[in-house]
This record gives C-alpha cells, sequence and structure tokens, in this order.
C-alpha cells in the first residue's frame, strides 16, 4: 500500500513540476501509472488530500536540506552555493520549483494546503537568511540590511531565475546566481 501511494505522490510531484497542481487530473495520473482512477481515489480521496500529502512530503525534504546544511562543515559560501546549486537539477530535469507551482495555484489551493505552503517559504527563507548572516559575521559577505531581507531577495531572484531558464537556458540561471554570490562578496567600501 506504501509503494502505491509512493508511486502517485511521486508521479504527482513530477506533474505539479511540469503542468502545475491545477492542471493535472486523477485521469492524467491513472494513465501514467496503468492504474484505476477507483485505485489513486482509495489512497487519496480527494485531489486536495493528495496536494496537502505532497506539500507535506516537500516540507520534509526542505527540513532535510535544511538540516544537512546546518550540520555541515562547509563555510557560508559554500552553503550559499550548494543552496543555489538547488536549481540546477531542476532546471535539467525541465521542471519548475514545485513551491513555485503551488504558489502560483495559491489562491486555488485550501486553507491547509496554504498552512504548509507557508511554512516551506519560511523554512526556505530561514535557511538562506542563517547562511547570510553567518557569511555576514564571518565577513565572507557584505550586503546592507538585514540578512533576512538579502534571503528575500535572494529567493526570490532564484525562483525567477529558475522560471526564465526555462527558455533561456541554464546558463541564464548560472549567471544570475554568479551575480548574486559576486554582489555578496563585493566589499562595502567599493
Amino acid at each position: 500500500m506504501r509503494e502505491r501511494q509512493s508511486e502517485i505522490l511521486t508521479l504527482a510531484g513530477e506533474m505539479i513540476q511540469t503542468k502545475g497542481y491545477d492542471s493535472f487530473s486523477y485521469n492524467d495520473l491513472s494513465l501514467r501509472l496503468g492504474i484505476r482512477k477507483a485505485s489513486i481515489h482509495h489512497h487519496f480521496p480527494k485531489k486536495q488530500e493528495l496536494g496537502l500529502a505532497y506539500l507535506k512530503y516537500r516540507f520534509e525534504a526542505v527540513k532535510d536540506i535544511e538540516n544537512q546544511l546546518r550540520n555541515s562543515r562547509m563555510n557560508p559560501p559554500q552553503k550559499l552555493q550548494a543552496f543555489l546549486d538547488l536549481g540546477v537539477q531542476t532546471i535539467e530535469e525541465k521542471k519548475i520549483c514545485p513551491v513555485s507551482s503551488f504558489q502560483a495555484d495559491r489562491w486555488n489551493i485550501n486553507e491547509e494546503m496554504n498552512k504548509v505552503l507557508t511554512k516551506i517559504e519560511e523554512t526556505e527563507l530561514s535557511v538562506l537568511a542563517s547562511i547570510l548572516k553567518d557569511g555576514q559575521s564571518s565577513e565572507e559577505f557584505f550586503f546592507i540590511g538585514e540578512a533576512k531581507d538579502q534571503a528575500n531577495l535572494i529567493l526570490s531572484s532564484m525562483k525567477g531565475a529558475i522560471l526564465y531558464a526555462q527558455g533561456q537556458g541554464l546558463e541564464f540561471y548560472q549567471s544570475t546566481m554568479k551575480q548574486i554570490v559576486t554582489n555578496l562578496k563585493g566589499s562595502p567600501n567599493n
């Protein structure tokens, strides 16, 4: 039973990242999995339950990334690069960020899904702000303002660059992320 749920969640995640949450159906899933729609409904009676399960799965994945980066021996620039590199795989697989996909459909999802989505957003921002604050403290990063505000700017740029790279190519994302890192490493006296 768990194996079938996992298969459904995995395929739903792929469709969320390629079509968007609102743009796939249980019929799409059943055709791709070679099972009846009733089997999907058995595991996830409503699409919102499937969406919630996927968001909870994504939240755990973001928490894992947070723990890996916080417990890593990497310095702040290396941690930042590891965080920014998360977008590369998404682009290479011709997908969009699953969080961004749900954000685009935010007004079409229920309150419980919105709460989990907000927790994911807050965790992503917190991880990035922590890396930036550590880099500022160690004088490896220079920026004006609060680390959380810089995290907002960088994460927004990162997510936007992932979308732009779908048309402009991976190089667009990489050069955008390189510019972010260059800006952070510049001296405040320049």
